[in-house]
């Protein structure tokens, strides 16, 4: 005995079979409206999927062109490194040593800093007291310590304009360009790190959007397959004249007879 299984599915063909049939013809049947619309909703979802699509695949170019290029560019450095190994680790060494002392440098910085803010505040709390004569007083040792503050952040520039001289000097000649590859090299690696990770980021991102998408997709395919269906129930119901949709009736007579 037939069920109801069979008789949505010919209902499903039949609404379909009218979609094709009646879209151009006169008077349709209200029932097609929707069927375009949620046609049209779908085929706008399917396309935005595509953009993504379209973005992660370029997303995934982009990043493994750099990745070429890096790989090409610290190749040619590495041969330049190799005769004047010497002179890059001593480099490297002195390096070291100054950023030590740029860092030491910029910790007596901070402490210098936070003994202005002190003052500042001790000559705040004096003026608000009324005792002007400890707060000028007091005002011309914060001048003094604010001197002393541009001064260690001169000092600080300066260091590291030195230490940055060091690997990447001006000289051209065998040691001064290997060291230079070297820093080049290092460079690189830095920037491989921050790409690697704003392409993570940017494919994460672009993910969500693919799975959003699909949902979208899915919830407007759910909703083109019940306006079919709605389609086919009002044609079938109303049985307009049509000699391919015709048969289809009478398939589905049969089958509410047996």
């Amino acid at each position: 005995m037939p069920g109801p299984d069979e008789y949505n599915e010919l209902i499903f063909k039949l609404g379909d079979l009218a979609r094709e049939r009646l879209a151009n013809k006169p008077s349709p049947p209200r029932a097609l409206e929707r069927v375009l619309t949620a046609e049209e909703t779908l085929v706008v979802r399917e396309e935005e999927l595509k953009a993504v699509n379209g973005a992660m695949d370029e997303e995934e170019a982009a990043y493994t062109e750099f990745c070429q290029a890096v790989e090409e560019e610290q190749a040619q450095l590495q041969e330049m490194t190799i005769e004047f190994k010497k002179a890059i680790a001593s480099a490297e060494i002195r390096y070291k040593s100054s950023r030590e002392k740029i860092a030491s440098k910029e910790n007596d910085l901070k402490h210098a800093k936070l003994s202005c803010q002190k003052e500042e505040v001790k000559i705040g709390e004096m003026q608000h007291r009324g005792e002007k004569a400890k707060a000028t007083m007091a005002t011309a040792s914060l001048k003094n310590l604010r001197m002393d503050v541009m001064r260690r952040q001169r000092e600080i520039r300066e260091m590291s304009e030195e230490a940055e001289a060091i690997v990447n000097p001006t000289a051209d000649d065998g040691p001064s360009n290997a060291i230079r590859a070297r820093s080049r090299i290092k460079d690189l690696d830095n920037q491989l790190v921050d790409r690697e990770k704003s392409y993570n980021e940017a494919l994460g991102e672009l993910d969500q959007q693919a799975s959003e998408k699909e949902a979208e997709i899915a919830a407007a395919r759910d909703y083109y397959d019940q306006a079919i269906f709605l389609l086919g129930e009002e044609v079938y119901h109303a049985r307009v004249n049509d000699t391919v949709l015709v048969p289809m009736y009478l398939k589905l007579d049969r089958l509410g007879k047996a």
